[in-house]
């Protein structure tokens, strides 16, 4: 028969304030000739601090809307000595994962990889050339006579070497006779990889001469102008021959004027490819940057829309040179919540906004065993906060701090004031938890997609930038918010996750995702202990993961991938494949020193005197191991048979036999100084 007995105690007079507290237990009474009772709370699968609950009257209570707490990891802890239950918990991962590879199948992944391949290189010079984009802005007249005319006048921008035009306005060289005699032919510089010259020994008769080369971007997948014009002829390189006997324009034919010449010619077309890449890269960056305009303002701002005294990370606040602050600790403002998006405003500097539209999720982080309040936005495209371009912008506020540290609280303060302190303390953390949630309710409402927030008992440790930091996770995402730089990864982005370095040393493993566009991240040194929780997290995420017993060169197997447009990441030769070779390759090194050693043994056995000698110290430095762990034992089993009255007899008589011995030492020493 089982009870259940639950002791109440309510109103208790105490020396500080009263108090109630409520017991409860279960316990199994069995029938007469076995066990009296047994007390079933402590075969209990849970923890004391999962069942167990302080509550203060003094402590507002937190109103959690369901939103943000629907999230729960049902797992149990991976240390359970039931290995039933164990091997039934990875059976049910199994069964998970096969469900997820399933769901995957489904989903078209080539759209995805065609709009990454299609949109790589919209913004280079080269897929501008390709569509068009360019305008050369070259004369309907004749080349030769209009350049003539600007090397009459010297043009500074037109350079003239040995028939070899530079046109450094239209970025453009101007070759003789690749298309006929008498022609020109004009050769954008951002299709030309290198330039480089040769100097050529003479032969026989002939005198030496200098090579002008020209090499090409070559016709690849990676070149959008062959990707447009696969059918076309491209030049892979182009070489020009410079005999000094035929140069008219030196006097004296002098080597070392040809070839300074043909070196200031590379150096103008270097410089020109350069303003090429400068103009890319402000244009990559540009195209990059979300620019947040057109935010409509609401009539009011009640409580639920704004939130005083927050600070802002990145620091939206410039300093006087036009540098962003780089200091955490930026100037306090207030944040708003508006129409279609939220402004935080401060002091003597530019609002920051943020629209809705480009908002991909927000969490809020409540200031459980934390020192930190953090509300925190991940954005689709980045934005400028000040001086810096940024994906993550959170809005945060530190519970204690750093001048009310433990540092500076009074020495000769008695634990009632350090109680009170603390107490005030807990009180001030619930009502800013309270203040934060309440602004989390109110953007909800507006933004219309629910703010997420981390799950209890789920976290872990590991390192993601430099040093080791602690991560959270929500229903479908994974952060980590309080050092910067954030982490923020979102599951459905991910297409699998790889546990890195999982052996049966249960050392400290990795963990790598990879992303639907064929990029990856990873957080390594994460120890062995969590490895079973966040296997059912990602099994609640919804997400495939893999376990392989090395670090594995990601670079090159998502460039191959990604080359590959009729890869199947789901098919024979998908992931499953990959990842299965890479273990299979780890554990054929492992068996293979295994297999050294057992012929090292063999060969020791069978023959030379050394070998053999090696064997047999190696098996007596066994037999003494094993020699004195089993007196140990049986020292420990003897000791265990005895009761209290008879191990103080045995230890008087040991201390008896010491000091008896240490007399007969002392005796034979002074005989001998005799």
């Amino acid at each position: 028969m089982t009870f259940a007995v639950r002791l109440c105690l309510e109103d208790v007079s105490s020396t500080k304030e009263p108090f109630s507290l409520l017991l409860a237990d279960t316990f199994l009474v069995q029938q007469s000739g076995n066990e009296a009772k047994q007390i079933l709370t402590s075969m209990a699968p849970f923890e004391l601090d999962e069942v167990s609950k302080k509550i203060s009257q003094h402590e507002p209570e937190m109103e959690i809307p369901l939103d943000l707490t629907d999230a729960r990891v049902t797992t149990r802890s991976s240390q359970r000595t039931n290995k039933g239950a164990n091997m039934q918990m990875e059976q049910n991962r199994k069964a998970m994962q096969e469900e997820i590879i399933a769901q995957r199948r489904q989903q078209d992944r080539q759209r995805n990889r065609e709009n990454v391949l299609a949109g790589e290189l919209d913004h280079t010079e080269l897929a501008r050339l390709a569509r068009g984009e360019i305008n050369l802005n070259l004369p309907k007249a004749d080349l030769k006579e209009f350049y003539a005319k600007h090397l009459a006048s010297q043009t500074p921008t037109v350079h003239a070497y040995y028939n070899i035009i530079l046109d450094m306005d239209r970025e453009i060289i101007v070759l003789p006779n690749l298309a006929g005699e008498g022609s020109l032919s004009v050769i954008h510089v951002c299709t030309i990889k290198n330039v480089e010259i040769k100097s050529e020994p003479g032969e026989r008769s002939s005198l030496p001469s200098l090579l002008f080369r020209i090499q090409f971007h070559a016709a690849t997948d990676s070149n959008p102008v062959f990707l447009g014009n696969p059918q076309a002829s491209f030049l892979k390189d182009l070489s020009m021959r410079i005999s000094f006997a035929k140069d008219a324009n030196v006097s004296g034919n002098s080597s070392q004027v040809i070839l300074q010449n043909m070196q200031n010619l590379i150096r103008h077309i270097k410089t020109t490819q350069a303003a090429i890449t400068a103009r890319q890269n402000a244009r990559q960056a540009k195209a990059d940057i979300q620019e947040q305009t057109g935010l409509e303002f609401v009539r009011t701002l009640d409580s639920e829309r704004m939130l005083r005294d927050v600070r802002c990370y990145p620091n939206p606040r410039v300093t006087s040179s036009g540098r962003s602050v780089t200091s955490r600790q930026g100037s306090i403002g207030t944040v708003e919540v508006h129409v279609n998006g939220l402004r935080f405003v401060q002091k003597d500097t530019e609002p920051l906004i943020v629209l809705f539209s480009n908002i991909s999720t927000a969490i809020f982080q409540p200031a459980d065993n934390d020192q930190r309040i953090v509300f925190h936005l991940h954005l689709k495209r980045n934005i400028m906060v000040g001086k810096k371009k940024t994906l993550e912008v959170q809005f945060y506020l530190d519970v204690i701090d750093e001048s009310e540290g433990v540092g500076s609280r009074r020495r000769d303060s008695t634990w009632e004031d350090e109680y009170a302190e603390e107490e005030r303390e807990r009180q001030r953390t619930a009502r800013l938890n309270s203040e934060f949630l309440h602004f989390a309710k109110g953007f909800e409402k507006a933004f219309g997609h629910p703010v997420e927030a981390p799950i209890r008992k789920f976290h872990f440790f590991g390192t993601h930038d430099k040093g080791m930091v602690k991560f959270k996770g929500s229903e479908h995402t994974l952060f980590s918010l309080t050092e910067a730089p954030q982490f923020v990864q979102r599951m459905e982005d991910v297409e699998i996750a790889v546990f890195e370095r999982v052996t049966a040393l249960k050392t400290n493993f990795d963990l790598t995702f990879v992303r639907n566009d064929f990029t990856h991240t990873a957080i390594n040194n994460i120890e062995y202990k969590y490895l079973d929780k966040i296997k059912d997290w990602l099994n609640e995420a919804q997400t495939k993961y893999y376990e392989v017993g090395v670090n594995l060169v990601w670079r090159t197997i998502l460039k191959e991938r990604k080359a590959d447009e009729a890869w199947d990441p789901w098919g024979p030769e998908g992931w499953h494949a990959i990842l299965k070779d890479s273990d299979s390759e780890v554990e054929s090194d492992s068996d293979a020193g295994s297999d050294s050693s057992f012929v090292m043994s063999a060969s020791g056995s069978d023959g030379s005197g050394s070998e053999s000698e090696y064997v047999s110290d190696e098996t007596s430095s066994e037999s003494d191991e094993s020699e004195y762990s089993e007196s140990d034992d049986g020292d420990s089993d003897e000791e265990e048979g005895l009761d209290w009255d008879e191990l103080e007899e045995k230890a008087a008589k040991d201390d008896r036999k010491r000091s008896k011995r240490e007399d007969d030492d002392e005796g034979s020493r002074k005989n001998r100084r005799q």
